[in-house]
């Protein structure tokens, strides 16, 4: 379970290599902090498959004037845009909070994306 003082989970998209997660930062810890907890925390999953993590990462801050539904799809879209998935299938290991996508499946074609969010 994720306590909410320390983020609250958007959407997820896990990868072979990496993942992308949309998160909106609590008051208990920093995102460097936060990263930590879940590099220790899954840590042990990652090690019965022989991985480990990077020891850097990447972020990006939205603003309040960036489209949090152009962050969704991107995030939801990686896996079409890495060639893992036709645009007509799920990919198993992403998903958003039940109430984010009630909105954002409202911007795709019967919960698929549209071809030309690919580009």
């Amino acid at each position: 379970m994720v306590r909410e003082d320390i983020w609250t989970l958007r959407c997820i998209t896990v990868m072979p290599d990496h993942v992308h997660l949309l998160i909106i930062l609590g008051a208990y810890l920093t995102l460097a902090q936060s990263v930590t907890r879940l590099k220790v925390k899954a840590k042990p999953a990652i090690n019965v498959k022989a991985g480990r993590w990077q020891s850097n990462f990447y972020d990006h801050r939205l603003r309040a004037n960036d489209s949090l539904e152009a962050t969704m799809r991107y995030i939801w879209m990686n896996p079409c845009r890495k060639i893992l998935i036709p645009v007509t299938e799920e990919w198993p290991w992403s998903c958003c909070r039940p109430e984010d996508w009630e909105w954002f499946k409202g911007s795709t074609d019967s919960g698929y994306p549209f071809p030309e969010w690919l580009v």
